[in-house]
């Protein structure tokens, strides 16, 4: 097991990285994933698992190194950004989201 969770940006909340992390997220035992977490975007994370069918227990942590033990039981979430689910409909809101989530798991990686 690695040392630290993976970082994961939330990508724009119009396309669809959330349905992707949402569905990693429920393979991670078959596949193998190593613990990751994501940054802002429950809600829209939340959202975009009910489109694939897929229901998506979401834990909120305070600090990345939560993930480690938050992963096997919920999709770790880091910080309380998020706005309107918007599939296909980029709005100023998603693009305030997706920037934060891109700077903070950047920051988190390096």
């Amino acid at each position: 097991m690695p040392a630290a969770p993976l970082a994961v940006s939330l990508g724009d909340p119009a396309g669809i990285a959330p349905e992707v992390i949402a569905q990693a997220w429920t393979l991670r035992d078959r596949e193998g994933l190593a613990p990751f977490l994501v940054v802002g975007g429950a809600g829209v994370l939340r959202a975009a698992a009910l489109t694939r069918g897929i229901d998506l227990p979401v834990t909120p942590i305070s600090d990345a190194r939560e993930a480690m033990d938050a992963f096997d039981s919920g999709l770790p979430v880091l910080g309380g950004e998020d706005c309107a689910p918007s599939p296909g409909q980029p709005t100023p809101d998603g693009a305030r989201v997706a920037l934060h989530s891109l700077t903070r798991a950047t920051a988190l990686a390096l």
